[in-house]
């Protein structure tokens, strides 16, 4: 079975192709109704996490996107904190995201 791939932009890394049925979303925002929209989201591996953004265009800006690969769960908030503000994506939206992580056991 030919199954779709996604590609997934990485900051300062080449992008990655994954099976989306591999790396479900654990995380992520909608899109807000202003401009620009911005989208945040977080798949998960095993211990391997992928954090992405995109910031959707305004009337005369190109899309931008950007993202992080992180191994443990400890490190995906800070990761979330990075692509956003890669993206220019308000403190409140990546706040969100991360309070639908799922909760980290003790």
């Amino acid at each position: 079975m030919n199954q779709k791939r996604l590609v997934i932009t990485l900051t300062g890394r080449q992008p990655v192709e994954i099976d989306p049925t591999e790396w479900p979303i654990i995380a992520s925002n909608s899109p807000t109704e202003e401009k620009p929209k911005w989208k945040l989201g977080v798949r998960k591996n095993a211990d391997k996490y992928i954090v992405s953004g995109i910031r959707y265009p305004t009337d005369k800006e190109k899309s931008f996107r950007a993202g992080e690969i992180v191994e443990g769960v400890n490190f995906v908030a800070a990761a979330l904190l990075r692509v956003g503000k890669s993206i220019n994506a308000p403190e409140e939206i990546v706040q969100r995201v991360i309070q639908k992580l799922p909760p980290v056991r003790l």
